[in-house]
């Protein structure tokens, strides 16, 4: 009786471990993107996809006359900034909420987000 006692402890405490540990796996992700489908819109802004968040990367965005590439200067976990030539576009993280500035002009775009972890 008290083995039976002893080996259903050990599952249970493996069992534990093991939930404790996989719930904690969010930084461990090999590969993770975000992607932000901006839909029609009258400033040609169609989505952003990012594959990497560190400032220096590229980001491949997407107008409906061509893919940009453009770099980010700014990276946390509530926001991003890409930069290209007269571009300037800012995204915040949690809402999905775009600001574009070509130029003088300031653009909002609506856009969605959607995240992808393997």
């Amino acid at each position: 009786m008290t083995d039976t006692k002893n080996s259903r402890l050990t599952v249970f405490t493996a069992l534990a471990t093991s939930a404790l540990v996989l719930t904690a796996c969010d930084d461990f992700a090999r590969f993770k993107q975000e992607r932000y489908e901006c839909g029609y819109n009258r400033h040609g802004l169609i989505e952003m996809d990012i594959r990497s968040t560190k400032i220096g990367d590229t980001v491949a965005t997407t107008f409906t006359n061509g893919k940009v590439m453009m770099e980010i200067t700014e990276s946390t976990d509530s926001a991003f900034t890409l930069v290209k030539d007269n571009i300037i576009i800012r995204i915040d993280r949690a809402s999905g909420a775009v600001r574009m500035t070509k130029g003088s002009r300031y653009l909002p775009v609506s856009c969605k987000k959607t995240e992808f972890r393997m």
